[in-house]
C-alpha cells in the first residue's frame, strides 16, 4: 500500500519506479468522520530516446536527413523539420544538437 503523507498530495514516479500503484486519499471531518477512496496509477518506464552523434557540416546547400531513435518521434529546432530534414545552409552557427563551423577553408 502506499500512502501520500504530504498535504499537498504529490505523487513522484521516480520514487515508487515502474508498475501498479494504489493510491489512498483520506479525509477527517470535523465531527471526527471519516472516509477513504483509491485509485490505481500505472507507471511505465521512460523511453530510451537516441538523436545520434553530434555532427559538424560544412555551409553547404541540400537537406541532410537525421535520423533518431526509436522511430516515430519528431524533430524540432531551426531549419530542421519534424522528420529530420535539416537545412544547414546560412553560415556558421550552433543549432540544437547540431554544430555548425566554418573552417578555414570557408567549409
Amino acid at each position: 500500500m502506499l500512502v501520500i503523507t504530504n498535504s499537498s498530495g504529490d505523487f513522484d514516479p521516480n520514487l515508487t519506479g515502474v508498475g501498479l500503484h494504489t493510491l489512498y486519499y483520506s479525509y477527517t471531518d470535523i465531527n471526527a468522520c471519516s472516509n477513504i477512496d483509491s485509485l490505481v496509477v500505472t507507471v511505465f518506464d521512460l523511453p530510451i530516446v537516441s538523436a545520434g552523434n553530434d555532427t559538424t557540416l560544412c555551409n553547404q546547400s541540400g537537406a541532410i536527413q537525421f535520423t533518431g531513435t526509436p522511430t516515430g518521434g519528431s524533430w524540432s529546432g531551426i531549419h530542421i523539420n519534424s522528420s529530420g530534414g535539416f537545412d544547414p545552409n546560412g553560415g556558421w552557427i550552433v543549432r540544437e544538437c547540431i554544430h555548425l563551423y566554418r573552417s578555414k577553408w570557408m567549409c
